[in-house]
Formats: C-alpha cells, structure tokens, sequence
C-alpha cells in the first residue's frame, strides 16, 4: 500500500474524534468513524478490515480494555490520544490542543503540534503526510507533561469562569474585562518571565491581604495563597 492509499478509522463519539475526523477530512485523507453509540460491532469489525490506522478517542480509562477487548487481533498501528497514558499495546499522539464543541478552521489543526513518545519514534513515518510539528518525549515524562497541559490550559479556564461571574455581580460585564484577559494572555506568550504586574509582582503585602479578606470562598483564599507561595519559590 503506498502512502496516498492510507485510510484511517477513527474510534470514538466525542469532541476529540469529532475534530480529528474532521482535520483528517480537512486534508483530503481517506477516513471512516465508528463510536459505540452509534455503530455496532459488526461495523467496527468490517471497518477494521479497511483500516491500516487505528485513531482511538476514547476515555484513559477505557483505552486498554476496548484495546483488548476489540483491537488484539488488529495488527496495523493503533494510536491513542492520551497525554498522560503509557501503553504496552498502542502508539500515543497527543495533540497539543484544547478541543471545544465546535470545529476549528484548518489552519489551527495544522498548526497544532502532536507529541509522541521517543520511544516509538519509528512509528512516526505516519504523520509525514501531516503538516504538523512533531515532537518527542520520554513515556516516562507523560504524567508531568500532561500535568503541565491541564495547569496552563484548565487553570486558567476555571479561575476565568469564576472571577467573570464575580464581576458581572459588581455590575461589569465580561465584555469589559475581556480586554484584560486578551493583552494578560498575549504579554505573557511574548514575554512569559517577565509578564506579571500587580500586588504579586511587587510584593505588596498590605494589598495581597486586603485581597484574600474580600474573596468569597475558602478556596479562592487558598489558591490566592497558593500563588503567593509559588511567585516566592520562583524569586519573583
């Protein structure tokens, strides 16, 4: 089979098989789709037959018993998405990418770069057909590379969410504080050391106080105290 007869099947019904059936559509690459809510086994197992790349979406904690349970006689390469599993039977690709409900424009797929691990670093022919950077790392650093995904994507995520309700109880809509967050995001990719201004940068104790007084919740006073702790661990 030469490269430009490859089809791939991509397993699973959510939003990571959704985006990366739709990217692998986006570049014109032969490709079918099985999820268990919608497709039977039968299917799968005619699927299979057609298939010489398995793309497997599906939760960490599913991956090695469906891989038992419907890949262990599938002899061509599986690939699974997750940045944090290390499996003895199946490649990883984890995409360096957040993954909404709705699709993104082609360029964004393309510009994403797929992570694999070093030590199948010769089952990487596949994505020459790709756009995309590559990298490598050690199975062995996965935990913490995916531990780093989750703080600088979901953290912020869910400190947004919270502080943007807390402002439009004080009367500012989230269209006004948008602004703050767009120029805080782009200071820090442009400058990522040297970015952070206010009370913590300057070490002011008095307005830090005053701060964690005013918030709500025990937990937001723990994790304003967090920060504080971790901007002393970095000598800032």
């Amino acid at each position: 089979m030469n490269d430009d007869e490859h089809h791939y099947l991509v397993i699973g019904g959510g939003q990571m098989a959704d985006h990366w059936f739709a990217y692998l559509g986006m570049q014109n690459f032969s490709c079918s789709r099985w999820a268990r809510s919608t497709h039977d086994v039968a299917t799968l197992v005619s699927l299979l037959d057609t298939a010489d790349h398995v793309f497997l979406a599906i939760s960490d904690d599913s991956l090695e018993s469906f891989h038992d349970e419907h890949l262990k006689d599938y002899h061509n390469p599986v690939y699974h998405f997750s940045g944090c599993h290390v499996s003895g039977k199946m490649y990883s690709c984890h995409p360096l990418m957040t993954f909404g409900k709705a699709l993104y424009e082609p360029d964004i797929y393309r510009g994403m770069t797929l992570v694999l691990e070093s030590e199948h670093l010769q089952s990487a022919g596949l994505f020459n057909r790709f756009p995309n950077t590559i990298v490598s790392i050690p199975a062995a650093s996965k935990p913490l590379y995916h531990a780093l995904c989750v703080m600088s994507c979901n953290f912020p995520q869910i400190i947004w969410s919270q502080t943007l309700a807390q402002f439009e109880e004080l009367g500012i809509a989230a269209d006004s504080v948008q602004p703050l967050l767009l120029t805080t995001l782009r200071n820090s990719i442009k400058n990522p050391r040297g970015s952070i201004t206010g009370p913590l940068a300057r070490n002011d104790k008095s307005t830090m106080k005053k701060n964690i007084q005013s918030l709500k919740s025990d937990s937001e006073k723990e994790l304003y105290r967090s920060f504080m702790k971790l901007m002393d661990c970095q000598g800032t």
